[in-house]
């Protein structure tokens, strides 16, 4: 006997498309700011964003975005951020810290937890204009300078001869397959002045 089971069947609704009541809800901050930047600066057609952004539904939503974080309180926001990060630039350039990417990066999401904004995570070309903002340049450590300066002649040129001694009886006693020049790297530098911040 044939007949339809339709009273014991369970119906599974249709899976539908996620909604999204504010953009804020559809995109961190730092995917609005990334949105505005391939539009901005890279001049990308909205096809080419969306296939980035797929939460993007219409053209027009670029530029509410782009009204969205020209607000106050989204503004607030970074400048407060902008600001923490250069007193703690500051700081550390006073007592010869090195300073990295990574290191602006980690007082950022240091400033968003005492705030208490939403983590955010400074992008390379945020910390790119951030740079140029504040007339900031990369440096590499090619030459340590010691605090306080060798007077004593005679006894620099005795402790020098005196680690020559030393440092051929080494090389006499143990088999070493490789001596490098600390002088010639950045790692010495970067060693030294850990130290000299550790104490």
């Amino acid at each position: 006997m044939s007949g339809s089971s339709s009273g014991h069947s369970e119906y599974v609704p249709s899976p539908k498309k996620m909604q999204y009541s504010t953009y804020e809800e559809r995109f961190t901050r730092q995917e609005m700011e990334r949105i505005i930047l391939e539009k901005d600066q890279k001049k990308w057609c909205f096809k080419t964003i969306k296939q980035r952004h797929r939460k993007l539904n219409a053209a027009q939503d670029i530029s509410r975005i782009r009204k969205l974080l020209q607000t106050p309180r989204f503004r607030a926001t970074w400048k407060d951020i902008e600001q923490f990060v250069l007193l703690k630039f500051t700081e550390a350039e006073n007592v010869n810290l090195p300073i990295h990417d990574y290191t602006i990066k980690d007082w950022v999401l240091q400033k968003c937890e005492q705030g208490k904004f939403d983590r955010l995570n400074a992008s390379a070309g945020w910390i790119l204009n951030f740079k140029k903002k504040h007339k900031i340049r990369s440096k590499k450590i090619t030459k340590f300078v010691t605090k306080t300066a060798e007077t004593n002649k005679e006894q620099l040129l005795k402790d020098v001869e005196e680690f020559r001694v030393k440092f051929k009886h080494m090389l006499a006693v143990n088999n070493y397959s490789q001596v490098f020049n600390a002088d010639q790297t950045g790692y010495i530098h970067t060693v030294l002045l850990c130290i000299i911040t550790s104490n």
